[in-house]
């Protein structure tokens, strides 16, 4: 398909692609898919300008091409109808306004649902940086609040000694007892004497003291005690 219509050509290159170019310039304003044109006016007779015509919006930031012709013998009807036979959308939606044609195109409609997206996602990035803005100095506030524990543990406990037990616990009875270093120096003792006396001294640090039980938990206690043996601080 050739046809040339006032200062235009439009020339088929195969059944989905189209070029239009001006003619005396051999200039192409555009080329691309059939489908992608948008007819938003047409009229093959006689108009308020007295003259067959058809608008075509392009996808080229809604350029707008005014397919006019004083001469016209049927070939604006015919390029209609070649385009709307290969897949160019015809909008219903154009409207007269003063005399000229007022472009409410279905391509703007969706080129500003788009844009409202893109602005819905904007809103939805900028929410997410403030939430982990907020998230970041939470954390921050907790890594200076422990900061501040720790100076303060610090200094309570500069200059004592730091000692460590084990605090048992029956899961029979409940009793609780504490084991020391020394308890374990007095069994390796006892052990290497080889005597019957100290063999039979020999302590289960882990067997509850009251019922007997093995089965018991514990956990290590760490103590600080400064220089009159007084205990300043405690964790376990």
């Amino acid at each position: 398909m050739k046809i040339k219509v006032g200062k235009f050509l439009i020339e088929s290159l195969d059944d989905k692609t189209i070029q239009i170019l001006i003619e005396k310039r051999n200039r192409i304003i555009w080329e691309g898919n059939i489908s992608d044109i948008e007819i938003t006016f047409y009229h093959p007779e006689k108009t308020i300008s007295r003259v067959p015509s058809m608008i075509l919006v392009l996808p080229v930031e809604h350029l707008s091409v005014n397919i006019v012709s004083r001469h016209d013998n049927g070939e604006i009807n015919n390029l209609y109808e070649y385009l709307v036979s290969h897949g160019s959308v015809v909008n219903l939606h154009s409207i007269f306004t003063a005399g000229a044609v007022s472009h409410s195109t279905i391509r703007k409609e969706a080129e500003i649902n788009k844009a409202k997206l893109k602005a819905k996602r904007v809103i939805e990035k900028e929410n997410k940086k403030e939430e982990a803005k907020k998230e970041r100095e939470i954390k921050r506030q907790i890594r200076a609040e422990k900061a501040k524990i720790d100076l303060a543990n610090r200094r309570r406990r500069a200059g004592c000694k730091e000692m460590k037990e084990e605090k048992y616990t029956c899961t029979v009875c409940h009793t609780v007892w504490y084991s020391n270093d020394m308890d374990k120096i007095k069994n390796i003792h006892n052990a290497l004497t080889l005597s019957n006396y100290s063999v039979n001294h020999m302590k289960d640090i882990s067997r509850c003291p009251k019922c007997g039980s093995r089965a018991s938990s514990h956990k290590t206690v760490t103590y600080w005690v400064d220089k009159k043996g007084n205990c300043v601080d405690r964790e376990e």
